[in-house]
């Protein structure tokens, strides 16, 4: 093999100089500018509760309690759409669908590009003669919004759940079940 001659070389340092440019671009690149989020159903994560009801019912939609057991946790029926509600401001956002691995598997790789690595927590345990086992990956806050991404398997029926939160009442939302389902 020898020299390279003229041409080729000055392909290959427009090539790299193309590289260069592509790998600084990736070194400047904001996680809080990557990811326009649009929440489930166009609710608004801070908003109040009034508002969340009165967007609600512009789109025919009606929230109700999730569970008397559980005050604050709300859902949008028919819409698989959760709403946590602390201090009368809406703090947590939840969608969930229908999905196997791949859909869990392609929806962490796509969050992880724009919002950083998750943590992942995995739990399997039986109510009564059902077994629930959980793969829950949680995404380092961007813009002061938190986001966590629930695969679970309840008794062989699977389903993804996306949580969307703010910081304020995070500790009261996190312990809380993100299924928008009254199993």
């Amino acid at each position: 093999m020898g020299c390279m001659t003229k041409p080729e070389f000055h392909v290959l340092q427009r090539n790299f100089l193309r590289i260069l440019t592509v790998l600084l671009a990736l070194c400047n690149f904001d996680l809080a500018d990557a990811e326009a989020i649009t929440f489930p159903g166009g609710f608004t994560l801070g908003s109040s509760f009034g508002d969340a009801k009165l967007h609600a019912d512009s789109r025919g939609w009606q929230i109700t309690p999730l569970s008397p057991e559980l005050p604050g946790s709300w859902v949008v029926e028919g819409q698989d759409i959760g709403i946590y509600v602390c201090d009368d401001t809406l703090e947590s956002l939840s969608k969930r669908l229908t999905g196997n691995l791949d859909d869990f598997a392609a929806q962490v790789a796509e969050l992880t590009v724009y919002r950083g690595k998750p943590a992942f927590q995995v739990a399997s345990f039986m109510i009564g003669s059902t077994r629930i086992s959980s793969i829950d990956a949680r995404f380092p806050n961007v813009d002061n919004i938190n986001v966590a991404v629930q695969f679970e398997s309840t008794g062989g029926k699977l389903a993804i759940t996306t949580r969307y939160f703010s910081d304020k009442c995070a500790d009261q939302v996190v312990g809380r079940p993100i299924s928008t389902s009254r199993q």
